[in-house]
């Protein structure tokens, strides 16, 4: 994370918590059961994108440097790849463990596959937007930003983890009015992207991985 001074980091940190990471806790499981039913512009997204573009430019961006193919390889295609498959095998293993929880573990969504060339093309933006603001809100300024405030109380190990698991709870209770076993599915879905940023030290691979999940998650539950 690129080194900012303490107050303009703790303006910018209280303003995304109260205009981005606070609302989703005021959702209710009726507003839910439309998300996936319609397909028009998605204006609020784009904000949202907006929203982590800035951040993203403000905290993690680097200077450029010259394409290599088997850097972007290694580096973002491969972990993208691995990414995909392990959040892919727990959603498996989530999805057999449905089959013997009650109604009350989960949601009734309504999900219906878009029709013509300009909803899927909204349908794209939609979870392209989404991705890319969860990505960097939630897998790199939340944690990096708790992290960062830990450190200036403690160095000890324990506030590290502290903030991590802090981050988790934060991302995935922001599910809950889709249900507990999305809570579920949220909390493993931080983690394997978490790690992915960590041991890749980019946002992309697991931006393309996000994304390319809930496009697949679409098909496949509609």
């Amino acid at each position: 994370m690129k080194i900012h001074s303490f107050i303009s980091h703790l303006l910018v940190f209280l303003t995304i918590l109260i205009s981005c990471i606070i609302p989703p806790f005021f959702s209710v499981s009726d507003s839910s059961t439309q998300i996936f039913s319609m397909w028009n512009f998605p204006f609020v997204q784009f904000v949202y994108f907006l929203i982590a573009v800035t951040i993203y430019v403000f905290f993690f961006y680097h200077e450029k440097q010259c394409f290599n193919f088997t850097r972007t390889a290694v580096y973002v295609v491969l972990p993208g790849i691995l990414t995909l498959c392990i959040l892919f095998t727990f959603s498996l293993i989530l999805k057999s463990i449905s089959l013997f929880l009650s109604e009350k573990f989960l949601s009734e969504t309504m999900v219906e596959l878009p029709s013509g060339i300009k909803e899927w093309i909204f349908c794209l933006l939609n979870f392209l937007f989404a991705a890319f603001y969860e990505e960097v809100i939630y897998r790199f300024f939340l944690p990096e930003s708790l992290i960062y405030f830990a450190s200036r109380i403690s160095s000890k190990k324990f506030f590290y983890f502290l903030s991590e698991f802090l981050s988790l709870l934060i991302f995935a209770f922001s599910h809950f009015y889709l249900g507990w076993l999305s809570v579920i599915n949220a909390a493993s879905g931080y983690v394997v992207l978490r790690i992915c940023l960590i041991k890749t030290k980019n946002i992309f691979s697991g931006f393309c991985a996000h994304f390319i999940y809930n496009l697949i998650c679409l098909l496949l539950i509609s």
